[in-house]
């Protein structure tokens, strides 16, 4: 089932979108702010999807613009299954080219996935983990309702980390 936005359509990211996707997570610009490495093969972007789309409750999606249907990226919700917790949160993702940014297209699946998450995954709350060089992200977060919730160290990761942000739906 498709979702629609005012310029944007989601829709279910299947096995087919290989293509798309590895033309996206194969670049070092796109790659650099996600948890994975800049995929070198179609193989690691076949993995990647298998990975993502193997839980029955999580929801991944292929982005896609209104106007002409081109690919402009992934939209990942997962939710939270850490020892401890109640299953009551999301995490979300979202990747896309460099032609695609600045566009308002963050802010544009950032109000979408509130609304979506509640009334679809029925949580209470989203959370974003974000490099914290990632200052485009930082900032369409913090204008859609989010605020820096936690600060995270990493020995393998560059710079000041990881941010989680944080909204209550």
């Amino acid at each position: 089932m498709s979702e629609m936005t005012e310029r944007l359509i989601l829709r279910p990211l299947t096995a087919e979108d290989e293509q798309a996707v590895h033309r996206l997570a194969s670049q070092p610009e796109v790659a650099r702010y996600m948890r994975f490495s800049t995929h070198t093969g179609r193989q690691e972007t076949a993995a990647w999807l298998a990975e993502v789309l193997s839980p029955p409750d999580d929801r991944a999606f292929a982005v896609t613009e209104r106007e002409g249907g081109a690919f402009v990226g992934v939209f990942l919700l997962k939710r939270r299954r850490e020892p401890g917790q109640d299953g009551n949160e999301a995490d979300m993702s979202y990747f896309s080219g460099p032609e695609r940014w600045n566009r308002g297209y963050a802010a544009e699946l950032l109000r979408w996935a509130k609304a979506y998450a509640r009334r679809e995954m029925d949580v209470s709350s989203l959370a974003a983990w974000v490099a914290a060089e990632n200052t485009g992200s930082c900032r369409a977060l913090a204008r859609a309702g989010f605020t820096l919730a936690e600060k995270h160290r990493f020995d393998d990761l560059p710079g000041d980390g990881l941010y989680v942000y944080r909204c209550a739906l």
